[in-house]
């Protein structure tokens, strides 16, 4: 399995759906909706080892919540996880002439885990149709879209790997959350210096790694990928 590197961020402003609630679970002083809770646990689940739990529990009732709910609207729907995102969804839907509705990060976010634990069962395909599910909520996600890069990369296409770590290198500084701008920025530059290895471009992928240490000194994935450059430069 994976490790993941995700931080679990709940956001409050919820679905839609999310009135009648049977159970109250607060945390701090905010009170969590029911699919809120379920994503968690499915969470919870995935973090421990168990992506079958996880997808069957949890992860999978959730996503066809989302699709009941939104697939025949005939609105434009996004899933927003900052104002500044929704912002940009709604002038997004202004320009392009449609009516458009901003909703809480939970539809997006489930998918992306449902895509997530299906990667980490090697049901590839599967994992990608989830991922550019999410990416339908929240095209500007930095996460989401270094996660379909990372699918890209498995298939070893990798110009499309690269361009889209690209635009989530370059989402990651304008649209992601100050708590999680550093991790998902970090991610995205990593994984465009593991593409540009793959493509011969050492010292490019070099300079990309040391962007990740100089606003990480701490990142050990960096460091490892700089020495093996250097190892593979010196044999060269």
């Amino acid at each position: 399995m994976r490790v993941i590197f995700i931080v679990f961020i709940v956001f409050i402003s919820g679905c839609s759906s999310q009135n009648n609630q049977s159970d109250k679970i607060y945390y701090g002083a905010t009170q969590l909706s029911d699919e809120e809770i379920s994503l968690n646990s499915g969470y919870q689940l995935l973090a421990n080892g168990n992506a079958v739990d996880a997808i069957n529990k949890h992860f999978k009732s959730l996503t066809e919540q989302c699709d009941v709910q939104y697939e025949n609207s005939e609105k434009q729907v996004y899933a927003a996880r900052s104002k500044v995102e929704s912002l940009f969804y709604m002038l997004k839907a202004m320009s392009e002439e449609k009516y458009a509705i901003v909703i809480s990060s939970t539809c997006a976010e489930s998918n992306y885990y449902m895509g997530y634990a299906s990667l980490d069962l090697g049901r590839i395909k599967k994992a990608e149709q989830y991922i550019k599910r999410a990416l339908d909520f929240s095209p500007v996600n930095s996460m989401y879209l270094s996660e379909l890069a990372h699918i890209y990369q498995i298939n070893k296409d990798w110009d499309q790997a690269l361009s889209t770590f690209y635009q989530a290198e370059g989402n990651a500084s304008v649209y992601s959350p100050e708590q999680l701008k550093l991790l998902e920025l970090t991610r995205a530059k990593r994984g465009i210096g593991f593409v540009l290895i793959e493509l011969g471009q050492l010292q490019k992928a070099k300079l990309k790694f040391e962007e990740c240490l100089e606003l990480d000194p701490n990142d050990k994935n960096a460091l490892n990928e700089i020495n093996y450059i250097k190892g593979l430069i010196e044999n060269s």
